[in-house]
């Protein structure tokens, strides 16, 4: 015996999605005393809701800036205006990556990247990013250079004459030049007796 039912899903976004319905069987058996066997089956169906199967979809990059990053990995995170059946990135304009869902860019090295994401919706629409543009630069800041001051020529000492020409130094001046003029008397008396 087949069994028919009807019910109408409300309220169902855009998107892919699946129903299973369930069946529960209960039959006698043919032999005595009567028994009742019972049996459970199921069945899921997958389907999308597309509401503008001729538009493509709009995609946006949310974690990704036009920016330097200090790391060579970069979580990648979109959003999807609509169903899609598939997700792909294109690093440099080379081939293009297939992604099930939000994923994280890896293996990076230093040097400059442009970024681009397709989707395609159900019924074969693509949609394409606007090109990110982005930096990665591992490497650790250069510390600041310190300019040496410049030094400046020593400027010539400027003797005042009063320090050496004070009451005390003019009088201490006197008496050297004094006993240096007795001391030289002295020698020359001395060696000039000597010689008579």
């Amino acid at each position: 015996m087949v069994t028919e039912g009807n019910v109408t899903l409300p309220n169902l976004s855009e998107g892919i999605h699946n129903v299973t319905v369930y069946a529960k069987y209960d039959y006698p058996s043919y032999v005595a005393p009567p028994l009742i066997f019972t049996s459970y089956e199921n069945s899921t169906v997958n389907f999308t809701i597309d509401l503008n199967p001729n538009t493509a979809p709009t995609i946006s990059i949310l974690t990704i800036d036009n920016k330097t990053y200090s790391s060579n990995t970069i979580p990648l995170n979109l959003s999807i205006s609509k169903a899609w059946s598939k997700i792909s990135y294109s690093l440099n304009n080379k081939a293009n990556i297939t992604i099930a869902e939000n994923t994280t860019l890896t293996g990076l090295t230093d040097g400059s990247y442009s970024l681009v994401i397709y989707a395609n919706d159900t019924a074969g629409n693509m949609g394409k990013s606007e090109t990110m543009f982005f930096t990665i630069n591992t490497q650790p800041p250069s510390p600041s250079s310190t300019e040496k001051p410049t030094l400046e020529p020593n400027p010539s000492p400027i003797v005042d004459p009063h320090i050496w020409f004070t009451p005390t130094s003019v009088i201490m001046l006197g008496i050297i030049i004094t006993i240096a003029i007795a001391g030289t008397l002295i020698y020359f008396r001395k060696k000039g007796a000597k010689h008579e």
